[in-house]
């Protein structure tokens, strides 16, 4: 069972990626999706789930770096959780400093259904 957290502070980003990642076939095994849609909520979510995959916004409503200060956060326990960033235009510096933090890969807003699966499709490990 893949177990993957959403984290966005969009209600409508996070139901655009369950949607996409929940299409038949994207995986080989069952999927458990979770969400959050703040540092303090991925947190308790990720210290409960141990997920397999995080889909991280770099922005969120705490702060411009919250994503960042989660993902470190989470590297400094664990580096074996495959993370893919999620961004803005214009966040190049941040995305330098998230691959320095051993990201999967990152995509731009709005999220395309192809890249999204390039990305899981390509990863280490056997994401999907």
């Amino acid at each position: 069972m893949k177990r993957i957290l959403i984290v966005d502070d969009s209600a409508f980003m996070r139901d655009l990626i369950k949607s996409i990642i929940s299409k038949k076939g994207l995986f080989k095994e069952p999927v458990e999706i979770y969400e959050a849609d703040s540092k303090k909520k991925a947190m308790e979510q990720y210290r409960t789930q141990y997920p397999d995959l995080i889909l991280l916004d770099i922005v969120m409503r705490e702060g411009e770096r919250e994503g960042i200060k989660f993902l470190e956060e989470v590297r400094a326990v664990d580096c074996k959780t495959q993370v893919i960033m999620l961004t803005a235009v214009g966040q190049t510096a941040c995305i330098k400093e998230c691959e320095t933090l051993g990201i999967l890969g990152y995509l731009t807003k709005p999220i395309e259904e192809e890249e999204l699966t390039k990305i899981m499709r390509g990863g280490g490990g056997g994401l999907a």
